[in-house]
């Protein structure tokens, strides 16, 4: 049984570059997308939904990815937790952090994936 969010629908493509989305649940619209060049695979997550009780982050993140761009806004860590246990992204970076005291939250919690994960700053630049 596949879920709304696990559609996923073509928004770009040419020769080199592939970009996807998945609809989400914090609005609507309100969308994940998926951005594929070559053999590497990058998903910006968007906003989810509140306390992550519509179950809307896409199942993709149990594949193979290089990098999942995660939101931290709209849930706590905990309930976080079990999807990042299935997670299989090389490395997971959240974004829209907020309270601010989840930074803390996420710099306590690295290691304990198979994954690194960290907040980016402004201005940070990431290889992939």
């Amino acid at each position: 049984e596949k879920r709304q969010n696990d559609l996923i629908r073509r928004l770009f493509e040419d020769e080199n570059i592939k970009a996807e989305y998945i609809k989400t649940a914090h609005t609507d619209p309100s969308y994940a997308i998926l951005i594929t060049e070559g053999d590497k695979r990058v998903l910006f997550g968007g906003d989810f939904s509140q306390g992550l009780k519509k179950n809307d982050i896409p199942q993709l993140i149990k594949e193979e990815l290089d990098l999942f761009l995660c939101e931290l806004g709209h849930f706590s860590f905990d309930e976080l937790d079990s999807h990042l246990r299935e997670c299989k992204a090389k490395r997971v970076l959240f974004t829209h952090v907020f309270p601010d005291n989840q930074l803390d939250d996420i710099k306590a919690r690295n290691g304990s994936y198979p994954f690194p994960i960290s907040a980016p700053n402004d201005g940070d630049s990431i290889e992939i």
